[in-house]
């Protein structure tokens, strides 16, 4: 068990029966003196984690998620009622677990963030500082508007993703102000402008629909101040898929790490820079062998609701200098242009 990892507490026994709390782990476990004093006296130990809850439902005031409900996620392959503790969760069953969870705690305190219009994530929008809308603007053009705390880190440029952490909740928090809206059941604010999912490595963040709506309406990711950012395709998530819809929503970035088009782009053109010619395997040797990046050269503004990537016409390999100085403009240069660049640059050289 990680650092981190999601706990749900159950209630068994007496009843009402069924899960009551939800926490975070703070430590890893470990094997310590068994918590029964009499047990304890015989020498024997247990393993123990500790935890950070993050709501507890009092049975005395509220219902607890009831097992009959949870036996409707999974009512067969799954055992609700566990004789010890540290039961795993499978991923899929998880997934549906923290949706009832969020849905149960959001009926017995009468907040649920699915109801906050576009207009009033509009107004309160309005009230962030800067470097609140920078957040909200890099998530909204990544892929699907989905995010993790670590994409945001360096889409941002923080030295850590716990830097990307704590801005969002800031972010989430003023929103929340702003609208007179209660904190969110979990304690953790970022509900406010994302649900969340774990992938197995990370949690997350997908923007809200309203947010998303509100965000566009905004124009906050046609503005200079805000526009494009440019970040290695080596650090978004790889969209398996040639046809991309919505595109004026997502970053460049999305054509990029298509696996399936790059493949084709570099059975094609091979691994040489097309821009200055640079082969990483002629300099670093095997090392070098096979890596390059992939530019998308078709602008966002000539690009359909509905567009599907030609590997060899839409993209081109470049090394990731030329490729960041492509993106160094908004819209991004073409490589004829940063290629007459080049060449102007060096002639000044040598003609000094």
């Amino acid at each position: 068990m990680e650092l981190g990892s999601r706990i749900f507490i159950v209630r068994l026994g007496n009843e009402p029966k069924g899960i009551v709390g939800s926490a975070r782990t703070i430590s890893i476990p470990k094997l310590s003196p068994h918590r029964l004093r009499t047990k304890r006296m015989q020498g024997k130990k247990s393993v123990f984690v500790r935890c950070e809850c993050d709501k507890l439902v009092s049975t005395e005031l509220y219902q607890p998620l009831s097992l009959e409900t949870l036996k409707e996620i999974e009512p067969h392959s799954f055992n609700w009622t566990p004789q010890c503790s540290g039961t795993e969760i499978p991923e899929e069953v998880a997934k549906k677990l923290e949706q009832l969870w969020y849905k149960h705690l959001a009926g017995i305190t009468g907040i649920t963030y699915d109801s906050i219009s576009v207009e009033r994530y509009i107004k309160a929008l309005l009230h962030l500082p800067d470097k609140y809308r920078k957040i909200i603007v890099l998530q909204f053009q990544c892929p699907r508007h989905e995010v993790s705390a670590g994409q945001l880190a360096r889409l941002a440029g923080y030295p850590t993703f716990q830097i990307a952490n704590i801005l969002y909740g800031h972010a989430a928090h003023l929103v929340c102000k702003a609208l007179n809206v209660a904190k969110p059941p979990f304690g953790q604010w970022f509900a406010a402008l994302s649900e969340a999912y774990y992938n197995g490595k990370a949690y997350i963040w997908i923007m809200r629909p309203n947010l998303v709506e509100a965000t566009k309406q905004l124009g906050w990711p046609r503005e200079k101040h805000y526009q494009t950012f440019f970040a290695s395709p080596d650090e978004l998530t790889a969209n398996e898929e040639f046809a991309e819809g919505r595109v004026q929503l997502v970053a460049v970035n999305v054509f990029e790490r298509n696996t399936k088009a790059r493949a084709v782009c570099l059975r094609h053109y091979g691994f040489v820079c097309s821009v200055c010619g640079f082969d990483f395997q002629k300099f670093y040797g095997e090392l070098g062998r096979e890596f390059i990046h992939v530019h998308h050269v078709k602008p966002l503004s000539e690009i359909g609701e509905e567009y599907t990537v030609d590997p060899i016409k839409d993209l081109l390999p470049v090394c990731p200098n030329c490729h960041a100085m492509l993106h160094q403009k908004s819209p991004a240069l073409a490589v004829g242009q940063l290629e007459k660049l080049i060449k102007g640059s060096h002639a000044s050289t040598s003609s000094r």
